[in-house]
């Protein structure tokens, strides 16, 4: 029997690489955040040191509210900026073999990196609120990554894998979706359709329920189809739309 699954699965990039990421643990996240911290002290200091023993001494107080606005800055704005520059990656993160990526293993974007950052003014400001939803919510994610649409992974377990083009030469600008409701599909359900085709062999019974599951969210099925020629269909569909 196949189940739709919610946590994710893979996807078929663009470029037909097939991206299996996985949710990071929370502990490892944990000691990437403290990293990221003695690394914006250490920073800071640094900067401090600097700017008493080479500026101070020959420049009058708009060089003291400059440095001041460059530490509150950059230690405000650390975490969107080095993600951004670094490919969902900080200091921390580096160390720690972590990266932020969107739910479908994607590269995110400047906008998510922004408002992950906003949220964890609540989920670190607010005691073990941010611990407690990535410990509950089944990609790992904080209160800031639900809103972003992000997760984050573990590099170590970030499996790439180069796709046959040949298996996948419908992936192309020349091939035209039959079912547009294949878009609705996750990422799990797309991979439960994938299994189905697979294994199911010639066990109609498994097909056909989940030819039933499928249609519920796609649509029905044509007159005539039989479940394998529309789940294959819908695959193909859904994985064209995830490109």
């Amino acid at each position: 029997m196949y189940y739709f699954r919610s946590e994710m699965s893979y996807i078929i990039s663009n470029q037909y690489v097939r991206i299996e990421p996985r949710a990071a643990s929370i502990g490892p996240r944990i000691v990437a955040f403290v990293l990221d911290a003695i690394s914006l002290f250490i920073f800071n200091m640094g900067l401090t040191t600097l700017f008493f023993v080479f500026v101070n001494d020959y420049v009058g107080d708009i060089w003291l509210v400059l440095w001041l606005l460059t530490t509150v800055f950059l230690t405000l704005f650390y975490f969107p900026l080095m993600e951004s520059f670094f490919n969902g990656r900080s200091i921390g993160k580096m160390l720690m073999g972590l990266r932020v990526v969107k739910r479908d293993g994607g590269v995110a974007n400047f906008t998510a990196y922004i408002i992950r950052w906003l949220l964890l003014f609540v989920d670190a400001g607010i005691p073990f609120v941010g611990m407690m939803a990535a410990l509950l919510s089944p990609l790992g994610q904080r209160l800031g990554d639900m809103a972003a649409g992000t997760m984050v992974i573990s590099e170590r377990t970030l499996r790439i894998n180069r796709v046959n083009l040949m298996e996948y030469s419908f992936l192309t600008s020349k091939y035209k979706p039959v079912f547009a409701g294949a878009e609705k599909l996750t990422n799990g359900q797309v991979e439960a359709v994938h299994l189905a085709l697979r294994q199911a062999g010639g066990n109609a019974v498994q097909l056909i329920d989940m030819c039933s599951k499928v249609a519920a969210i796609v649509g029905p099925v044509p007159p005539g189809w039989t479940a394998y020629e529309y789940l294959n269909t819908v695959w193909r569909d859904a994985q064209y739309y995830k490109s």
